[in-house]
């Protein structure tokens, strides 16, 4: 069946031109009136006090998703990233989260809550708290002149304010502030997602008018922009963190002003000093500086602090077909009440998020990006201003195909300040219990049985409750869960098509006000999988359960079967349980093995090699075919066959075959022949070394069409020895004998080449007898042999043969 999804984009533009306001809120406006020690503890009072709170999300998609809304009934954490969270709601839909700001923080493989509370941490000497469970970590002191320390991916810089009071530090949840850290000047710090927000709050005129930061760095160096932002780069140049345009705001209205800050960089015997400078001409006291440090993890650049009348907000990329609702929410400008009316659009290309325009910025559109107008907000008095659009409205402006990228919002004579999309579109459904319920045994896959231990028996459809029913007066399942009886209560899947499917759901008591408890089980056919021996036990007051989450290959036919068993007693035994099973890897034709072709081979073995094949169903085994018909199966990328012969051809080719028995096509042909062709004759010939009574002989390598194994080395006819090298050492000759010496090579297959050139040694006595030429005749051995050189007409010497 099909569902729905709700796309929730949360977006926070940077409009008042400094990154906080990528954060969840603005800061509160300022009061006229300075801020007491008592209203900091009492938390009464504050600059920037917003924690980050996870929940807050679920609060809000129940207060502003349309009114037919589903319950959400919980978040999915397998589905997070670092800017989204999704949830599962009562309808199986699902609501996604995204936002350009950070929601979750990674730890090793998995996301995790952010946690931005600032909590005492002794494991570093020179500070007293910490925040690690976010995107950076921060290092606090509670004396106000002890440094604080910014660190993320293993790159970190400290401030230490200079020439200040001693005070000591209130920490109220995710803010650390010293009052009166100068005269008349509170400092406090406050850790959000993506970065750690410094405010000074200078409280009358007597407050100092020029602040001294010492900073240390540790993998970066600051670097000082013209706007006055400062960039902090490792060593190949890139942005690691920054401190954005800082902004000065006074009690007389909420602007954020960025021309009454001269900002420096001071280098002094290797000391680096951040040092800015107010000037307060016209400004009404209490007034607020603000140099936070903001990451650049968050996939939005930092140093974007431009108010502006457009923003771009990124989106999965979905199918128009599917969409069935899409709404816009905004807000206008901070001094504003509530919402403002503004365009909005859905963009047919890539775009991300982008803001930071300006406030004169053209319509989406109009600016050379694919962008399609869809309709306008309408503001509510108190509220937010918002649009519902439907999914028909939306295919009669955009058409009936293509892919939706994202959405845009735009205000021709305002800044905006906070927009929302909602998108809502079908999604095929996992196969859920609760959804696939029925009154009909095997719709949707389902079935209702009773078990006793051996046989499972068909339940009968109870119309009047709604529910199925065993032979037993509780022995009932229901859409949402099971009570056992005497015979346990079971449903079973039934798989349609073969593939590998992933199990999830929660299984707890539904009533927990006494009892035994329950065990559960799940078994495929009759293969238990989980757990994997015996029961689980789910104890009678437990409301939390067992998430299950395994993967299994079937195919059409298998049954998977969720078992609940009374335990002990059947008193108050009814068990939620909603499980979901959906295909993870259809089933698919492998692909063909390829570059089959010969490893290695003897004279009787070849071993053949080939390169994987891949399937979406993991991994996959070989049928090896000789001739066409099967050898041999493996599980390997190579295999050896024996039994060749020296005349025989031999056709090879190969097919993967997966899990469920899918084989592919063959790969290529291979031809192994019978080997009938010798080596090459050894070439160059020659005496390397030699001694009274032995030889050492060397020679050039032989080729052959398969390998040569090795060289047989012969006297005349008698063979000497073999070896494998290009050389051979003759010893034990004989006094007084003539060794006519030669070599041959052999292949795997046996087959020996022609002998090489022949040398010769003789271990007698000799002598040398010359023609008129002045050239070698013969040399005459003491046995009376001869060997005799014969010579071209130009001299060279053609052959030498030994004669009587």
């Amino acid at each position: 069946m099909n569902n729905c999804r709700f796309i929730v984009l949360w977006l926070f533009v940077i409009l008042l031109t400094f990154p906080t306001s990528l954060q969840a809120e603005r800061a509160a406006p300022l009061l006229t009136n300075p801020v007491t020690d008592s209203e900091l503890r009492s938390d009464s009072v504050g600059v920037t006090k917003q924690v980050y709170d996870p929940t807050r999300f679920t609060r809000a998609f129940e207060q502003f998703l349309p009114q037919a809304k589903p319950v959400i009934l919980k978040e999915l954490p397998e589905k997070r990233s670092r800017t989204t969270k999704t949830y599962l709601n009562s309808d199986r839909t699902e609501t996604v989260v995204s936002s350009p700001y950070s929601l979750h923080y990674q730890e090793g493989s998995l996301w995790q809550e952010i946690d931005t509370h600032i909590v005492p941490d002794s494991s570093e000497a020179k500070f007293s708290h910490s925040v690690r469970k976010n995107n950076f970590k921060a290092k606090f002191n509670n004396r106000s002149n002890q440094p604080l320390q910014f660190e993320s991916n293993n790159h970190s810089v400290s401030y230490e304010p200079e020439h200040t009071n001693q005070t000591e530090g209130i920490i109220i949840n995710n803010s650390l502030t010293f009052v009166d850290a100068w005269d008349s000047t509170d400092l406090k710090y406050t850790t959000l997602q993506d970065s750690l927000k410094m405010e000074l709050l200078l409280k009358a005129p007597q407050a100092p008018k020029t602040f001294s930061f010492l900073m240390n760095t540790r993998d970066v160096t600051p670097r000082l922009n013209p706007d006055g932002s400062v960039d902090f780069l490792n060593g190949n140049d890139q942005l690691e963190f920054s401190i954005p345009q800082m902004w000065v705001q006074d009690s007389s209205s909420s602007e954020y002003r960025y021309d009454r800050l001269s900002v420096n960089l001071v280098s002094n015997n290797g000391d680096i000093r951040l040092q800015f400078e107010l000037n307060d001409t016209g400004l009404t006291y209490p007034i607020l500086i603000d140099p936070t440090t903001t990451t650049n993890t968050h996939g939005v650049d930092p140093r974007s602090t431009t108010w502006t009348n457009k923003i771009y907000i990124d989106t999965p990329n979905i199918d128009i077909s599917k969409i069935t609702n899409v709404r816009f929410e905004n807000m206008g400008g901070y001094a504003l009440n509530g919402g403002r009316d503004v365009d909005v659009y859905l963009t047919r290309a890539e775009y991300g998020n982008l803001y930071g325009f300006g406030l004169n910025a053209p319509a989406p559109g109009s600016d050379g990006r694919s962008a399609n107008w869809i309709g306008r907000t309408t503001a509510v008095t108190g509220g937010r201003a918002y649009v519902d659009i439907s999914g028909d409205t939306v295919r009669s402006l955009l058409g009936p195909s293509g892919v939706v990228y994202g959405g845009a919002v735009w205000d021709d004579n305002s800044y905006v300040d906070f927009a929302w999309v909602y998108i809502t579109y079908n999604v095929d459904d996992p196969s859920s219990a609760s959804a696939g319920f029925s009154s009909t045994q095997g719709a949707n896959n389902w079935s209702y049985l009773e078990w006793d231990g051996i046989a499972f028996t068909p339940m009968t459809w109870d119309a009047a409750n709604y529910r199925w029913k065993g032979t037993s007066t509780y022995n009932l399942v229901f859409a949402l869960g099971h009570h056992p009886d005497v015979k346990d209560s079971a449903r079973k899947w039934t798989a349609s098509a073969p593939g590998t499917v992933r199990i999830t759901g929660n299984v707890r008591k539904g009533d927990t006000s006494f009892g035994d408890g329950v065990r559960v089980k799940i078994m495929k056919n009759q293969t238990q999988l989980w757990p994997s021996s015996g029961w689980h036990l789910i104890g009678f007051n437990d409301g939390v359960g067992y998430n299950v989450d395994l993967t299994t290959n079937v195919i059409a036919g298998d049954g998977i079967y969720f078992i609940v068993n009374k335990n002990v007693t059947t008193y108050a035994d009814s068990t939620a349980w909603d499980p979901v099973i959906s295909y993870i890897g259809a089933n698919s034709t492998p692909a063909v093995p390829s570059n089959l072709r010969v490893g290695s081979r003897t004279s009787s073995s070849v071993t053949l090699l080939w390169d994987a094949s891949t399937d979406s169903l993991g991994p996959v085994s070989y049928d090896i075919l000789l001739n066409g018909s099967p050898l041999d199966v493996t599980n390997n990328t190579s295999y050896i066959f024996n039994g060749l012969t020296a005349t025989g051809n031999y056709t090879f080719t190969v097919k993967a075959r997966n899990s469920f028995g899918s084989v592919s096509g063959p790969s290529n042909t291979l031809v192994v022949g019978g080997d009938s062709q010798p080596p090459t004759a050894p070439g160059n010939l020659r005496i390397v070394s030699q001694t009274a009574n032995s030889v050492t002989l060397g020679w050039t390598a032989s080729t052959d069409n398969i390998g040569v194994t090795q060289y047989r080395v012969y006297s005349g006819p008698a063979l000497l020895g073999t070896t494998a090298s290009t050389s051979y050492v003759v010893s034990n000759m004989g006094a007084n004998q003539l060794y006519s010496l030669s070599v041959r090579a052999v292949d795997a297959a046996a087959n020996e080449s022609q002998p090489s050139k022949t040398v010769y040694r003789y271990t007698g006595n000799y002598e040398y007898k010359y023609d008129a030429r002045g050239r070698v005749d013969y040399i005459r051995f003491s046995s009376g042999q001869k060997l005799k050189h014969t010579y071209d007409a130009n001299g060279n010497l053609m052959r030498v043969d030994l004669v009587p």
